[in-house]
């Protein structure tokens, strides 16, 4: 796993509230296709690259009309932009946008200033840009700087993040008018605009479209590329494998309905690493056990978490996102992985919690609530708590719920698909991830992976209701959408765009799910199911040890609670 892990991203630190502040505006502006995940990445994506042959790769601009909702230090409009660029000595002449919309910000901003503003929409997602929109670009590049020889004037090329598409156009401009190679080509823009095109289909168009043989690795641009997330994922639980419950100890927790994230932790900053493999960096302090204050072991390094990211609504509306760390795969690089859950669980408080708790109550010039989120252990409770946890704590949550967890309290860390790892959704919210277009005759497809490549799943229809009825669905071409299915009606429905996610679910997962849905395990079958099995002797034994080990750790924590209290008040004993 260390050899897939390359810091890419620019250090960010975003005062807590401030993507809550940019989501609620752009709601405000009726943005319904602007969401948090894709503010988060925005903001968390440099500016611009360095120049190439006097092209600059750069994100998409926004507009004056955010800068009510982002911080002037955050802010990278078509003013920051040139203020940018003249500091480096470049000045704009022409503005290439790539992006599908018109949202970001009005032509105007660039017309007003004598700069030329050209727009070649090209849907992102799985669609690489067309050959129209290409041999478009190439053309109006090569004019602008025929044109502009004696002036040397730039051209700042952006899509929504500038890498991918940017990328994939630049890389056509370079190999057409400079003759590099595909491999050069992609190596000089990712050099210049890190990690470069990550996108493994947009870098296979183009080996193809110029018919040129990849390199033997099979990885030309090694920021991103291929690498795929190694996180450990549940499956759906079917009526076979509730068996699984009756021959291996388990524990359960909810299952949120958050944003999954790994966490590494290091010298030089904390990673958030999403499902994409993409890398964030966030400023937060974690401490470890180290007793010597001057041992550069202080704090920890190498050490990678699983969680996932929610966003809880607290008492007076305000919304506070929340880091939930469910498990531990290594402690300042060695491996935990092998040990079992019930093991990682436990040194996830002790290595982690405990001390970052600890100096957070200690150290008076450290601001722990000006890191961007909050960050705890997730809990897991016995399953004879099941009950209670679906009746009572589900229902009390402060951010959305959409199920139970199961995990085996003596697995190891299982990467990818985890066959032991059991998730159970409310039935009406059994849901499978397409990815969606509309074909020919106006048809919606739904589409799957299976090895790799996409898979139509024909006679499997979708409708749009509730707030995606008045949406354009043309406008969700290319996106990946979660959705569930509807037994009377027998079609699934649109749930949400999963904008967390680059790729749909594999053919095997949707089968899963399929097969989830037609065993409808519902809460009460459940609840019946684990009512017998908490009575068979493998968990009546050791539920019955863990309530006596709980209740030695409660009247030892008493215990000292009574002494520190007594040592301040002067007693002995």
């Amino acid at each position: 796993m260390e050899a897939q892990i390359r810091i890419v991203t620019q250090a960010f630190s975003q005062p807590q509230g401030l993507y809550t502040k940019l989501y609620q505006s752009a709601l405000m502006r009726n943005l319904k296709n602007l969401s948090l995940f894709e503010i988060m990445r925005w903001l968390d994506c440099p500016p611009s690259g360095k120049g190439i042959e006097r092209i600059i790769p750069s994100k998409v601009p926004l507009g004056e009309s955010f800068n009510d909702a982002v911080e002037p230090g955050k802010r990278y409009s078509s003013k920051q932009v040139l203020h940018q660029q003249r500091v480096m000595g470049r000045e704009i002449g022409l503005v290439i946008d790539l992006t599908n919309t018109s949202r970001y910000y009005p032509s105007a901003d660039w017309l007003t200033k004598g700069i030329k503003h050209l727009k070649i929409p090209c849907r992102g997602r799985d669609a690489v840009p067309d050959n129209e929109s290409v041999n478009n670009f190439v053309w109006e590049v090569t004019q602008f700087f025929n044109s502009q020889k004696h002036t040397k004037k730039h051209i700042l090329v952006h899509c929504t993040h500038g890498h991918n598409r940017t990328g994939f156009m630049i890389v056509h401009f370079l190999v057409r008018s400079h003759l590099m190679t595909v491999t050069q080509a992609i190596l000089k823009f990712s050099e210049a605009r890190p990690p470069g095109i990550y996108k493994q289909d947009y870098i296979d168009a183009l080996y193809t479209f110029y018919h040129e043989r990849k390199p033997k690795t099979g990885r030309v641009n090694q920021g991103r590329g291929n690498a795929q997330f190694p996180g450990s994922h549940p499956v759906s639980l079917n009526r076979d494998n509730l068996q699984l419950l009756r021959q291996r100890y388990y524990y359960a927790t909810w299952k949120a309905d958050g944003t999954r994230y790994m966490m590494l932790i290091t010298y030089d900053g904390c990673y958030l690493v999403d499902r994409n493999f993409c890398f964030r960096r966030v400023q937060m302090r974690f401490p470890s056990r180290s007793i010597n204050e001057d041992s550069s072991e202080r704090f920890h390094h190498l050490t990678l978490l699983d969680g996932e990211m929610i966003i809880d609504k607290l008492s007076d509306g305000k919304l506070e996102r929340r880091y939930l760390a469910y498990d531990l795969m290594a402690i300042n690089s060695q491996s935990v992985s092998e040990r079992p859950f019930s093991e990682r669980w436990k040194l996830l408080e002790k290595e982690v919690f405990e001390p970052r708790n600890i100096d957070r109550s200690t150290n008076p010039i450290y601001r722990y609530d000006m890191e961007p989120f909050r960050v705890r252990r997730k809990d897991f409770w016995l399953l004879s708590t099941v009950t209670k946890l679906l009746q009572d704590f589900i229902p009390r949550l402060s951010h959305a719920a959409d199920g139970l967890i199961f995990q085996g309290w003596d697995d190891p860390y299982v990467p990818r698909t985890h066959e032991g790892l059991l998730k159970w959704k409310y039935p009406e919210m059994n849901s499978v991830d397409f990815l969606f277009e509309v074909g020919n005759g106006n048809r919606y497809l739904l589409y799957v992976f299976e090895r790799g490549t996409k898979k139509l799943l024909e006679g499997n229809r979708v409708e749009f209701r509730d707030e995606y009825a008045d949406v354009d669905v043309s406008t969700l071409s290319g996106k990946i959408i979660e959705c569930s299915w509807d037994q009377a009606e027998q079609t699934w429905v649109c749930m949400r765009i999963r904008v967390d996610k680059s790729t749909p679910n594999e053919f095997n997962t949707f089968k899963k799910v399929k097969r989830s849905i037609s065993d409808n395990i519902t809460e009460e079958v459940l609840l019946d199911e684990i009512s017998q099995i908490v009575k068979l002797p493998m968990y009546a034994d050791r539920m019955a040890k863990a309530h006596q080990q709980q209740h030695h750790q409660h009247a030892h924590m008493e215990k000292r609670r009574r002494s520190v209290k007594g040592a301040k008040l002067g007693f002995k004993g």
